[in-house]
This record gives C-alpha cells, sequence and structure tokens, in this order.
C-alpha cells in the first residue's frame, strides 16, 4: 500500500512539473500609425523563433498566445517602418505598437507604346496564297489541277 501511495504521488508530481513546463501567455495590443494615430488593419506580427504569426483586426488589435520564453517580435506594415520588440513572455503582455511611415524615393517611371496596329501592313482578310509548285505537286484527277481540291487539301 506505501508503495502505492509513493507512485501515486510521483506521478503527480511528474504531471504537475510538465504542466509548469506548457505554460502559455499571451501578448495582445493594438497597431497604429504614429503620426495620425490611425488604426493599421492587417499590420502583421511576427515572431522569428517558432515562425508564427497573426495580422491584426478591423481595430488594429492584434493577440498571439505563446508558450513561455524569450522572443523577438516584428511588426509590420506596407509603407511603414518594421518594428522589432524582444520580450520575456513569463506573463501577459499588453504591447501597444505606432509604426512610422516610412519614405521612398523611386526612379522616374517612363511609359511608352506604339501604334497599335503596327503589325498591320494591309486590311486583308481570308487571303491564301498558294504557290504554283505546291499546287503542282497535288494529285491531278484526271490530268488537270483542280484548284479548290487544292484548297481543300491544304492545312
Amino acid at each position: 500500500m506505501v508503495k502505492l501511495t509513493k507512485t501515486v504521488i510521483l506521478i503527480a508530481l511528474f504531471c504537475m512539473d510538465l504542466s509548469a513546463q506548457n505554460r502559455r501567455f499571451t501578448v495582445s495590443g493594438n497597431i497604429a500609425d504614429a503620426t495620425t494615430g490611425e488604426d493599421l488593419i492587417g499590420a502583421t506580427v511576427y515572431v522569428a523563433e517558432l515562425l508564427t504569426g497573426t495580422t491584426a483586426n478591423v481595430y488594429g488589435f492584434y493577440s498571439l498566445t505563446l508558450p513561455e520564453g524569450k522572443y523577438s517580435l516584428v511588426v509590420s506594415f506596407i509603407g511603414y517602418e518594421q518594428y522589432t520588440q524582444t520580450i520575456d513572455l513569463t506573463e501577459d503582455i499588453r504591447l501597444n505598437v505606432k509604426l512610422e511611415p516610412s519614405a521612398s524615393i523611386l526612379s522616374e517611371v517612363v511609359v511608352t507604346a506604339g501604334r497599335r496596329d503596327a503589325n498591320v501592313s494591309r486590311a486583308e482578310m481570308s487571303v491564301e496564297r498558294i504557290p504554283m509548285q505546291t499546287l503542282r505537286r497535288i494529285p491531278a484527277l484526271m490530268g488537270e489541277i483542280d484548284v479548290i481540291k487544292a484548297i481543300q487539301l491544304l492545312a
């Protein structure tokens, strides 16, 4: 009986130790423009160590539930500077992020076009030219070359 009690206690302690290792915490917050304060809908939050992430909803809110540990959070949005923050996730964290707009200087774009019908030289439709050598190679019925029959035999 004593041996059974010790075994049960050991199993209980082992299960508690496993559950302590699987603790999960949530990092959440809002993502907004730093100049206007406008919510950035669809901004991405990426955790490089776990290869996972999420996107902000229509209110700029995001939420990620991760195992306990130290992570690099990368927040990005098109047209804004990327924001990176290292977090030590030992409790639930509220992290609001303000992204700065990024300005890019682009070189000029030149658009050119040719005439739409530059490949058309004459307005001919349904014209098929058959050289005389081709007509002579086609078998002739009763000695004479039939032009209509020759056109039908061509591809």
